[in-house]
């Protein structure tokens, strides 16, 4: 047998060798993509670690098991649901239940939030008790300024101003918030799960954090465009909330507000100085 016949044969082969295995491979991904498809979880959010192991083992990412347990930390989600009319509740909306006066220079900002940290569980970086509440300046929120939003912290007081003091604070009717703890995981976009997941596989990922809701303190950031670097910047999402037009909730073209502030700053409980975004879809289509 001549040389030149030897590697034709020999390139014949490497060749079919190649295509059996992207056969393999490409069959593997659609049979993959097949499996994803007939996956119903009963929750639309990750419980807790027994509650992402069995998801990891549906989705058939066992092999990055390891890794993800690594990176997940535990937030707390809420739900917004009907307002009870209880003073002092974590809420969205209405006016605020202050335990003292607010200064002067704030009466041109508009109510968002207020939480009770008493009713946060599982909670190891905010404050174990008093009030946290959220005002936004509209005008500095229209021209795309990053301190539109304040945070004001009250340890201590009573509940005692009247009913009215801050009406003029007042963004449309008041709805309850209900907790809940949940695992959290690094976004689809992020450094981390673009060198992790190499393959198909991420298909997976995408589902089971997709599973998550947007609503939520503490954990990482879900972005609509840019994303976040909490880890380098050494920042933690104190507040992640969706668009709710039934709720009369807008941020962007139906977009997410998150609110970051410094560790350090956290651990002190100082709210003095806090980092505001809205990401909407218009960003994310550009």
């Amino acid at each position: 047998m001549s040389i030149g016949l030897s590697i034709a044969l020999a390139i014949t082969l490497v060749v079919a060798i190649l295509l059996i295995v992207f056969n393999d491979t490409v069959n593997d991904e659609i049979n993959y993509k097949k499996h994803l498809a007939n996956i119903r979880f009963t929750t639309d959010y990750i419980i807790d670690r027994d509650d992402l192991e069995q998801k990891i083992k549906l989705l058939k990412l066992n092999n990055y098991r390891d890794a993800i347990l690594n990176e997940m930390k535990t937030d707390i989600r809420f739900d917004i649901v009907d307002f009870d009319g209880e003073t002092g509740t974590s809420q969205i909306g209405g006016q605020p239940s202050l335990l003292q006066a607010l200064p002067e220079a704030m009466n041109n900002m508009i109510f968002l939030s207020q939480i009770n940290c008493k009713e946060l569980s599982n909670n190891n970086l905010l404050p174990k008790e008093g009030m946290l509440y959220f005002f936004i300046n509209p005008t500095l929120m229209q021209e795309g300024k990053s301190n539109f939003l304040q945070v004001v912290y009250q340890k201590e007081g009573a509940f005692c101003l009247p009913a009215n003091a801050y009406a003029n604070l007042q963004q449309g009717k008041p709805a309850k918030l209900k907790f809940y703890s949940a695992i959290s995981l690094p976004d689809i976009d992020d450094d981390w799960a673009r060198e992790t997941f190499q393959d198909y596989k991420i298909d997976g990922y995408f589902r089971l954090i997709n599973a998550e809701k947007e609503n939520q303190l503490l954990g990482y950031p879900h972005s609509i465009s840019q994303v976040f670097d909490t880890e380098g910047d050494n920042k933690v999402l104190l507040l992640q909330l969706d668009s709710d037009e039934d709720r009369g909730l807008q941020f962007g073209n139906l977009g997410r507000l998150f609110v970051f502030i410094d560790r350090q700053k956290l651990q002190a409980a100082d709210f003095s100085t806090v980092y505001a975004y809205i990401q909407d879809y218009r960003e994310a289509e550009n």
